[in-house]
């Protein structure tokens, strides 16, 4: 529970970690703990206080603001494939020159980085929790010196890392965990300077858009899908998984909701009556 607040500023040490006492023992006794987040739900403020004596709360802006400096925007795109070819499309353009983007599992992080490598030029680089310490370690700094265009990554560096120069921020999907788009929106637009962070949604991201909108606390713009996306019909698979998703938020805002992927109850067939 502890590394939950230090993988705010060192997120890939926190991984590390297991037991709040190994953190515990390398801090003096003396000390001053200083906690910065740009959320912090209740979860953690009561982690604090169970760490820290007489803890002073010190808020500059509400909780879970994000920066004026970052312009948002959303896409409605129906499946991975529309929304590969979607990134495809917008990093034709120069602008997009250091760019992160958000997936939320390992294997569509993996997928999505062999789709770019073929189609898209510039450096790239992969990283997610499979990666070992030292290639997250030259990743970011690669990316932080500008070696690297474009960084494909789950939610491993959505957090701790002080990047001033980044273009763009693209959330090929939305976060589930909804403070994470605030930390994901957040690695552009420091130091003054403008940013743009986009995010792809297809029918089953439109619950937590919505919730990540009443967490800022105002609207994200809408955009339309360019003229030149073609747009290609979903799987099944990705259909069904899809359908399950919406199924489980309706279940979320209604604990009596059954839905399409209820499991079924076992008949028990009737024993025949034997004649006498």
């Amino acid at each position: 529970m502890f590394t939950a607040l230090l993988s705010i500023t060192f997120p890939m040490v926190a991984e590390e970690l297991s037991h709040p006492i190994v953190v515990v023992k390398v801090i003096p006794q003396k000390k001053q703990n200083l906690l910065f987040s740009a959320t912090f739900p209740d979860k953690v403020e009561r982690l604090s206080n169970e760490f820290l004596l007489w803890p002073t709360r010190i808020e500059i802006t509400p909780p879970a603001t994000t920066a004026k400096t970052v312009e948002q925007f959303v896409y409605q795109a129906p499946n991975f494939n529309v929304k590969a070819n979607l990134l495809i499309h917008l990093l034709q353009d120069e602008k997009m020159n250091r760019v992160m983007v958000f997936v939320r599992t390992k294997d569509d992080a993996t997928r999505l980085f062999n789709v770019l490598e073929k189609n898209v030029t510039g450096k790239k680089r992969l990283m997610h929790s499979n990666k070992g310490q030292n290639a997250r370690i030259n990743a970011v700094t690669d990316f932080k010196e500008g070696d690297i265009r474009i960084l494909v990554s789950t939610d491993v560096t959505s957090r701790g890392m002080d990047i001033t120069d980044v273009s763009h921020v693209i959330n090929f999907n939305v976060p589930h965990k909804h403070d994470d788009y605030v930390h994901r929106v957040g690695r552009t637009g420091r130091a003054e300077k403008d940013g743009m962070a986009i995010t792809f949604c297809d029918i089953s991201e439109e619950y937590h858009i919505s919730k990540i909108e009443k967490l800022i606390r105002k609207p994200i713009n809408r955009l339309e899908l360019p003229t030149e996306i073609v747009d290609t019909k979903t799987a099944f698979e990705e259909r069904q998984l899809q359908m399950m998703e919406i199924d489980r938020q309706k279940k979320l805002e209604d604990p009596e909701f059954k839905g399409a992927f209820h499991k079924k109850k076992r008949e028990v067939p009737k024993k025949k009556s034997k004649k006498k």
